[in-house]
């Protein structure tokens, strides 16, 4: 960590969620590193480690660079975050997981900027994948819709797979599986509907199309 992120990193914050959150054999080792513009809005929820126990494991708002050091972090939290190793989100990020609901950042996922992540159900984000800036991850529509006094419009687990990139300015709404390998072009909104897409396409548009398949990427 460089001179500039330990300027913007809280002790006081950091301890206060890895004491309340972990367990104390893992609270001790500051697994969770949070920066001074990090905001609690709920941890009545549970946090739970897979991966290594490791200072600095998970960091928030201690990622990118310039302005985004200082934007501001919403985590409320009333259900279960899971972290595995190596996980940054960036700054101005808001993170809402309801009391039923489950989110899940694999190992070396990096969230960039002004994402917004709700889960009413279940998001998870594979290995290594990257999330660019100003990304919508939701899973539910947060309002019911009732025909015939039943819900048409029930909340649906969103699955981002390993090592995928989702550019910027991207909408993942509920149902939505993304393959393996695959790249989310910007601007894309995609809502469910993604059967027979393979993994290690680029895939775009609203609704989604591949534009072209067997790629690799790379950081």
């Amino acid at each position: 960590m460089n001179i500039a992120k330990i300027f913007h990193c809280s002790l006081l914050k950091s301890a206060y969620i890895n004491i309340k959150c972990l367990p104390f054999k893992q609270a001790i080792h500051f697994p969770i590193l949070v920066s001074r513009t990090v905001k609690f809005v709920s941890l009545k929820g549970k946090i739970k480690l897979d991966g290594a126990i490791r200072m600095g494991a998970i960091q928030f708002g201690l990622s990118g660079s310039g302005t985004s050091l200082y934007m501001p972090i919403a985590i409320e939290n009333y259900g279960l975050l899971v972290f595995g190793d190596n996980v940054h989100i960036g700054g101005g990020t808001q993170i809402a997981c309801g009391a039923s609901s489950v989110i899940e950042f694999c190992s070396g996922v990096s969230i960039s900027a002004e994402c917004h992540i709700v889960s009413r159900k279940k998001i998870t984000i594979g290995k290594n994948s990257t999330i660019s800036w100003n990304t919508l991850l939701m899973d539910t529509d947060s309002h019911n819709i009732f025909v015939n006094q039943s819900i048409v419009n029930k909340d649906k687990s969103v699955e981002i797979g390993n090592n995928v990139w989702v550019s910027s300015g991207v909408s993942l709404l509920k149902g939505t599986k993304i393959p393996n390998g695959c790249i989310v072009a910007a601007g894309s909104v995609i809502s469910g509907k993604t059967e027979g897409i393979k993994k290690n396409s680029i895939i775009c548009g609203m609704p989604v199309r591949v534009i072209r398949e067997n790629i690799e990427w790379k950081i």
